[in-house]
């Protein structure tokens, strides 16, 4: 990730994953590309909001911000909340541009689900919460990585390139893998610097 920080293209012929011991193990790490592509991209995304940590359940008058880096200027971005509504909820979700360049924009509903879907502006930078503005806690559906109706996600189109990562240690013991964007990527304008996302973390059971 420290090379990919610095704008090194982890797919060029000559580049070598850096090899280590951790443990007294050595590890392996190895590079490869989701869906067989490398080239950077932008691609739409369905995304966890943080329904298993601050958003599992929000207390009345609490708000959930998630701050999106890389967002591609003028594509649809949004959000989705899907809710236990057995009490009387009362929910919003805002999008703003921190930068100031675009106003908030908010939608608010008291049955599951609200959804909320912008066209964003000149920025890359966005700013989406969750609030809870009523008088009761307001328990989060789980995340769905396809945009249910009734599940949780937010929506964004995203630049850069992905990576997928595998560290395996122990002569294939463990196994760690870690699905990882580098924003803008290495063969677009202004590569450095760059921003690493780490979409997420599995552990390799295969």
């Amino acid at each position: 990730m420290g090379d990919m920080l610095r704008g090194v293209d982890l797919f060029h012929q000559g580049y070598q994953p850096p090899q280590f011991t951790l443990n007294n193990l050595p590890v392996t790490v190895t590079v490869a590309a989701p869906a067989g592509s490398y080239r950077p991209k932008t691609v739409f995304r369905y995304m966890d909001p943080g329904v298993k940590t601050g958003l599992a359940s929000l207390e009345p008058g609490d708000t959930w911000s998630v701050r999106l880096e890389g967002v591609l200027p003028f594509s649809i971005l949004g959000g989705g909340w899907a809710f236990d509504d057995t009490l009387p909820p009362s929910v919003r979700i805002e999008i703003e541009d921190p930068t100031g360049a675009k106003a908030v924009t908010a939608a608010e509903r008291t049955v599951s689900p609200l959804q909320l879907l912008v066209r964003s502006g000149t920025a890359s930078e966005y700013i989406v919460r969750f609030v809870n503005t009523g008088t009761t806690p307001v328990v989060s559906k789980r995340f769905s990585s396809l945009g249910d109706d009734d599940k949780t996600w937010i929506l964004g189109k995203m630049t850069g390139r992905e990576y997928i990562l595998e560290s395996t240690a122990g002569e294939g013991t463990y196994k760690l893998r870690a699905y990882v964007r580098q924003i803008p990527g290495p063969d677009q304008p202004g590569a450095v610097p760059q921003i690493i996302v780490v979409e997420t973390w599995r552990r390799a059971t295969e």
